[in-house]
């Protein structure tokens, strides 16, 4: 599933747990699962502890130093002037660290766009975005989920993120309405997959049919 070739030392997220939190690469060796190429990974996360997994299934995301790990306070002094040269650069990419992060929340996965993927795959991604909602832990866990960010209260703000999950929101209810009409043109029993999904997103199902 993920072409990056993985080296012991990378830190990382798993997009399916975030609750895991960012874990670090302690071993790579590589595998073939199905006639394909892949790596079996040992990460230690830091809230899921050690855990091995096979990048055929998992769906890693890097975790880059500017967005994984706190930058180093500046050192004390005059924050503008001659003894401070570099602020401008620092504030720079602070800024583009922002914006990074305001476009993921802006986006949905894309184990869930993809159109490589079988339109299955899409599907159940696309229904396990159903168990975020815009309330406490849940809210938090989807916003370290497409950020990678192990606390995105570093970058933005509670209300910040509650206005964002909104428009996320009805990224994925609109996004589920188009899949299930694919799977309907190809023949796919789409009443069997509804009634298999959480209720939330059964409803928004059911709101997208009467807007019709």
């Amino acid at each position: 599933m993920s072409r990056v070739e993985w080296k012991p030392g990378d830190r990382v997220m798993h997009r399916a747990r975030p609750e895991w939190g960012v874990g670090s690469v302690t071993e790579a060796r590589k595998s073939v699962q199905d006639g394909v190429q892949c790596q079996r990974l040992t990460v230690r996360f830091e809230h899921g502890g050690l855990k091995t997994v096979s990048t055929a299934f998992a769906e890693l995301r890097r975790i880059e130093g500017a967005m994984g790990t706190s930058t180093p306070p500046p050192a004390s002094g005059p924050r503008n002037g001659p003894d401070s040269p570099r602020l401008p650069v620092a504030v720079e990419a602070e800024d583009a660290d922002l914006a990074e992060v305001r476009e993921r929340l802006g986006t949905l996965p894309d184990e869930a766009t993809d159109p490589f993927r079988a339109l299955a795959s899409r599907i159940r991604a696309t229904v396990e975005l159903y168990r975020y909602s815009d309330q406490g832990a849940p809210l938090l866990a989807w916003a370290t989920a497409v950020t990678g960010l192990p606390d995105p209260l570093s970058k933005v703000s509670r209300h910040e993120l509650e206005q964002a999950f909104a428009r996320f929101e009805v990224l994925r209810d609109r996004h589920l309405a188009q899949l299930m009409q694919s799977a309907a043109r190809e023949g796919i029993d789409a009443p069997a997959l509804i009634r298999a999904m959480p209720a939330e997103a059964q409803r928004a199902l059911q709101r997208n049919n009467r807007r019709r």
